[in-house]
């Protein structure tokens, strides 16, 4: 039986069972028992049945196919580009990446990629692309094969082999660079050093190439509301538009409900000021009390008491706001169920006002809550969260939210750190999710990264730094090395 092997240089080689000439078509086993033909190249040196191949894939009598259509494979998925909130089981990472590889990226490439590469590729064409690029220059720089047709153990040879040429670089801005920069320096110039100096040198010119590559480039949603000019919002969540209508639809209260640091409360804040209505905001903890919510009856003097209004009261009864409940999930139950009243009925009952104790909705309230957990009680990450009544949950439309690679990306840049630093980020809470860690890797996680870089830390210390306290298990098993 014919098989793939690969070869040291990092091409992929075959082994027959028998003696062949170059130039020979034979037809090779995979692992996953199909088979394809080839034509062999010459036998590498110390070796009599094992081949070179002669240009792969070029001389393939039909072009391979994937096993489905991309088409397909949206179908399979479940949810149309755009919409996809979240990967959270193997099957369903198996069908995204079947999308990718109909769209044309090889399964050895795409295999490499994080949970948060397939969302965001799937979801936004402009990330896709971006991720097509990545893949051009590994595969220019040698990082990655041109074919994933088998992942056979690699063949030892002790054999001399010629060192492979330095590879050739993808026909991108950086590859017109590089070559102008070697006719000014000569081709003795290695590739590393070249692009050394293009980094140092073009820093003030890169961002838009960086951003594109990465892609980080702000998210920009242009917004339709009724009887006034289209509104423009920069550098928003996924999330935002549709949380946006929802708030414009205005016929239900909304939690954001999303693992700590990934833009909740910040999403609510950037609803308001699109809209250009008041942000009020409560924060929730064990110890709040109703008062925050309804306001105070305060001794004046010998005059007796006076009523004083909450911020959320005054707010709520002005209308054109956003009222903010924050950390929901940490209200006890007599203070979430304080709030019911006033996000299911249009109206508050506020005794301590007693000349006038209805306070009527104003118009253009919107009710945005925030939260860590379902609303289920605390676990052994959010310890300090609390179970809350069926009567609140359901005054809730639940809006699931995660991490905003691209605003991390953005981040992560304006504070140097590169490329391969950020996917070790990315891949650090991948980890953490995939053996299911009691551990936090948020958008927080590249500003003190980014900090740290600011002011001289290595990457070392750095993620020593982000992963103290982290038992040894935990570190061996995400790949950090401290």
């Amino acid at each position: 039986m014919n098989t793939f092997k690969r070869l040291p240089n990092g091409d992929w080689g075959v082994s027959c069972d028998a003696p062949h000439a170059a130039g020979d078509r034979v037809e090779v086993t995979k692992r996953n028992g199909g088979t394809k033909m080839v034509t062999l190249g010459e036998a590498v040196p110390g070796f009599t049945t094992i081949y070179t191949i002669q240009n792969k894939r070029k001389d393939d009598p039909m072009p391979r196919t994937p096993s489905m259509t991309s088409a397909e494979a949206e179908t399979a998925i479940g949810h149309v580009r755009g919409t996809l909130p979240i990967i959270d089981n193997g099957d369903l990472r198996g069908k995204v990446r079947k999308w990718f590889s109909a769209r044309g990226l090889p399964r050895v490439f795409v295999d490499r990629l994080t949970i948060d590469d397939l969302r965001s590729g799937y979801n936004l064409e402009s990330h896709f692309k971006a991720l097509s690029a990545r893949y051009e220059t590994m595969k220019a720089g040698g990082e990655v094969a041109d074919d994933d047709d088998d992942d056979d153990e690699p063949l030892t040879i002790t054999a001399p082999v010629v060192p492979a040429p330095e590879p050739a670089l993808v026909n991108t801005r950086e590859a017109q660079l590089i070559g102008l920069l070697r006719e000014v320096l000569g081709s003795s110039v290695n590739r590393e050093q070249v692009q050394a100096i293009i980094s140092e040198s073009l820093k003030g010119v890169a961002d838009k190439v960086r951003d594109e590559v990465l892609g980080i480039a702000p998210r920009t949603v242009e917004i339709s509301i009724a009887g006034a000019a289209p509104v423009v919002a920069e550098g928003v969540h996924p999330c935002f538009e549709r949380v946006l209508k929802l708030v414009l639809e205005g016929t239900t209260n909304i939690i954001l409900i999303g693992p700590a640091g990934c833009g909740k409360t910040t999403l609510a804040q950037m609803i308001a000021k699109t809209l250009s209505r008041k942000f009020v905001h409560l924060s929730g903890s064990a110890g709040i009390s109703e008062s925050q919510l309804m306001g105070w009856l305060l001794p004046i003097g010998n005059e007796g008491f006076q009523y004083v209004p909450s911020p959320i009261v005054k707010a709520y009864e002005a209308g054109k706001c956003v009222i903010c409940f924050d950390e929901f999930d940490a209200f006890d139950q007599n203070m979430a169920l304080q709030a019911n009243t006033m996000m299911g009925n249009g109206h508050m009952s506020v005794p301590q006002r007693y000349n006038n104790p209805v306070v009527e909705r104003g118009e253009d309230v919107a009710i945005i809550a925030t939260a860590n957990t379902m609303l289920t009680g605390a676990s052994l990450i959010y310890t300090g969260r609390n179970a809350m009544d069926g009567a609140s949950d359901d005054r809730f439309l639940k809006v699931e939210m995660d991490y905003d690679r691209s605003l991390e990306g953005r981040i992560g840049a304006a504070g140097g750190l590169s490329s391969d630093e950020m996917h070790q980020l990315w891949s650090l809470r991948e980890k953490v999710a995939e053996h299911k860690f009691e551990r936090i890797v948020s958008t927080r996680a590249f500003q003190k990264a980014s900090a740290m870089k600011r002011i001289g830390d290595d990457w070392k210390v750095i993620m020593a730094t982000l992963t103290k306290g982290w038992t040894a298990d935990e570190l061996s098993k995400c790949g950090v090395r401290v």
